[in-house]
């Protein structure tokens, strides 16, 4: 295993492993020991979900039960709290990762007491990240304390494919405005990913360098 590749974080993309199993997928991010393992599997249900994670953990544990590697859940699309709770319970995964779309989607939700569920389920986690595009989403969104952020994307990529990319400027201004660790994503590879953390990125996350 290489240290010098844990400060990467694999985004998972099934639908992309045409080549290889996808456990073979999660196997070579293992063996670079990456940071993170972020789960995102958005078209699966709930359901589907907790049984997609818990085979993922259970692949891992028997696989490779010393890796340093954390699994994250990308719980974008889940559409209560109640629901996120119900994922959290059902994986035994602690580590949870949100754009910042869902988070206003709970805030406009009609629970009177949603903060506080929300802030109780919080002090649940031990690892929390949010997906930002801009300086004011850092402010907006800082009270949830989480331990890193998401920011792109930087390159071009298949992913938003004919949206502009912002480039390595956008992540010098988001790293400038926060102490929080950010990684960078979009069209970042291992050839590339040196020009991420030169302008200030904590680390960088991929998809297609490990799933395609």
């Amino acid at each position: 295993m290489s240290d010098t590749m844990n400060n990467i974080i694999a985004i998972t993309n099934r639908k992309l492993c045409k080549n290889r199993s996808f456990d073979e997928a999660i196997d070579t991010a293992l063996e670079d020991n990456v940071r993170y393992i972020i789960i995102r599997e958005k078209d699966l249900s709930p359901q589907e979900y907790i049984k997609f994670v818990n085979d993922i953990q259970f692949h891992i544990h028997n696989t490779f039960p010393g890796t340093q590697t954390k699994i994250i859940m990308n719980l974008g699309n889940v559409e209560n709290i109640f629901e996120l709770f119900e994922i959290i319970n059902n994986t035994g995964c602690r580590n949870v990762h949100m754009p910042i779309y869902t988070l206003d989607k709970f805030e406009a939700s009609s629970f009177d007491n949603r903060n506080n569920i929300f802030n109780n389920i919080r002090r649940e986690l031990e690892i929390f990240g949010i997906s930002i595009h801009s300086v004011n989403d850092i402010e907006k969104i800082y009270r949830f304390k989480p331990d890193y952020y998401i920011a792109g994307h930087i390159f071009n990529t298949e992913c938003k494919k004919g949206k502009v990319p912002r480039g390595l400027e956008f992540m010098e201004n988001i790293c400038k405005s926060t102490n929080i660790p950010v990684y960078g994503v979009g069209g970042i590879n291992k050839e590339n990913m040196k020009e991420v953390t030169n302008a200030g990125a904590s680390g960088v996350c991929m998809m297609s360098e490990y799933f395609n």
